[in-house]
């Protein structure tokens, strides 16, 4: 299963973004609907938040939605090789236990 980075959250990016784009809480909070108090909850992960909120809240930070959507750990490539020697044994056994069948 997949999980976020480590210190990478929702929270952290809004915080980012909302800097990079030198505004502040307040005009964060204007821009999407929300109270201030609720940016600083959700910036500090005390809140959590409704994709219609996020899709808010990216909007008023004039980014995509998916910019604030925290990175998951690498994706590793099954080896498919070593399954499929698996597989090829374990139906190798069971053909044989077939032809042990009367």
């Amino acid at each position: 299963m997949s999980t976020p980075l480590p210190g990478d959250t929702i929270g952290s990016r809004v915080r980012l973004q909302r800097r990079r784009a030198g505004l502040t809480q307040e005009a964060v909070a204007k821009a999407s609907g929300l109270s201030r108090t609720s940016i600083v909850n959700i910036e500090t992960g005390a809140q959590g938040l409704t994709i219609d909120t996020l899709v808010n809240i990216a909007e008023a930070l004039g980014v995509c939605p998916s910019s604030l959507v925290p990175r998951m750990q690498a994706y590793i490539e099954p080896d498919w090789k070593a399954i499929r020697r698996v597989l090829d044994a374990a139906l190798a056994a069971l053909a044989a236990v077939l032809d042990e069948l009367p």
